[in-house]
């Protein structure tokens, strides 16, 4: 604390000196010299400044690659083996049955108008050249029932029933005797047969039919009112006919048909005395339904 405050006085009395000292002028500073271009030096060549890298040639330009074609897509996969269990194969389907074809079964219904004659004479006459036998003739009604198959092309077989009804009669008596009144009054004609139809065309509806069989011939004898059924006469008969039909439906036809039936029948009369029929139910036109 001495020491400071014996050197605070000295201190303050130089102060007032330094302040009248004039200070000394300061000179200007020279604007530096202009440098000189400086030439080169080959003394310190690493002095020298760098040269200048000439320009790179550009480099070729190679010409596009050319695209190559995309890759095929790789297979598919094969699919796994299935596993077949061998069974027996299936049966063969039906056949199929063919529409507006004569095939198959076979089923007509036929109604329609005839004449009738029956020819008779006695089984024991002595027919010479001139002879002429009694006719009993008529009109009645035709129809027919028959049932078959089909076992060809376009060829049927079955079995029918032919029926003859009359309705008016004359007797028109011949050179030999009289004929018995229990003869002269047929009421019909008919003939069960087994008979073939014939489609000339499968799918047309021109036909051919042909039968043969039993036939009956009935009558009644008006004194006697009574019904000749207990012994009816029986011989052989047969039809033929020959008709057109055409398709209403896949197997149904409807067409006509002309007929003829026949029959050669005998028959005893009252007095025991035989006489022969030539029976024949001609010509029939008949309406035809058929099934096939």
């Amino acid at each position: 604390m001495t020491a400071v405050a014996f050197a605070l006085p000295l201190v303050l009395a130089a102060a007032p000196v330094a302040a009248t000292v004039p200070a000394a002028p300061i000179a200007p500073t020279p604007p530096p010299a202009a440098e000189s271009p400086a030439s080169p030096s080959p003394a310190d060549p690493s002095t020298a400044p760098p040269e200048a890298t000439p320009p790179a040639a550009a480099a070729p330009t190679a010409p596009p690659a050319a695209i190559a074609p995309a890759p095929a897509p790789a297979p598919a996969p094969a699919p796994p083996a299935k596993i077949e269990l061998k069974t027996a194969p299936p049966p063969p389907p039906p056949e199929p049955r063919h529409v507006h074809t004569h095939d198959g079964l076979y089923l007509r219904l036929g109604l329609g108008l005839t004449a009738f004659g029956d020819t008779l004479a006695p089984a024991d006459q002595d027919r010479h050249d001139h002879f002429r036998p009694s006719i009993i003739d008529g009109f009645g009604t035709a129809s027919e029932i028959a049932i078959g198959g089909t076992v060809g092309r376009g060829v049927v077989l079955g079995g029918g029933f032919y029926n003859t009804g009359l309705v008016a009669t004359r007797v028109r008596q011949g050179d030999g005797p009289d004929v018995p009144t229990e003869l002269r009054h047929p009421d019909g004609l008919a003939l069960l047969a087994m008979f073939v139809d014939w489609w000339i065309k499968p799918h047309g509806g021109v036909h051919l039919q042909a039968g043969l069989g039993v036939a009956s011939l009935s009558g009644v004898e008006p004194e006697r009112v009574r019904i000749r059924d207990d012994d009816a006469p029986v011989g052989l008969g047969g039809m033929i006919g020959f008709g057109n039909e055409w398709w209403i439906g896949d197997d149904w036809g409807l067409g006509v048909l002309g007929r003829i039936t026949f029959a050669g029948i005998p028959e005893d009369d009252d007095a025991g005395t035989r006489w022969i029929h030539a029976v024949a139910a001609a010509p029939s036109l008949l309406f035809t339904a058929t099934y096939h």
